[in-house]
């Protein structure tokens, strides 16, 4: 169940694949890797809102997670926010 999103986002269910990744959250909310690709589902499906929460939660957490501060800025310039 802990990879399945990935393969659901691969087949076009992206909605199907944020549900499940956040139903993995709910059982760990420290699980990292869920925590990541929700915050990757979001921004690959163009909800930068969505995805700069979730990558400032990430980038708090784990400030040596580098991916995370370039999609934070990624999302905030597809927002129009680049003066973040």
């Amino acid at each position: 169940k802990i990879y399945t999103y990935l393969f659901l986002e691969k087949l076009g269910k992206a909605d199907e694949a944020l549900k499940l990744a956040k139903e993995i959250l709910e059982i760990n909310p420290k699980d990292y890797c869920a925590e990541r690709n929700i915050a990757l589902l979001y921004y690959r499906s163009g909800a930068y809102d969505s995805a700069v929460e979730a990558y400032q939660k990430l980038v708090t957490d784990n400030p040596f997670y580098e991916n995370g501060f370039l999609y934070l800025i990624n999302s905030y310039d597809n927002l129009g926010e680049t003066d973040r």
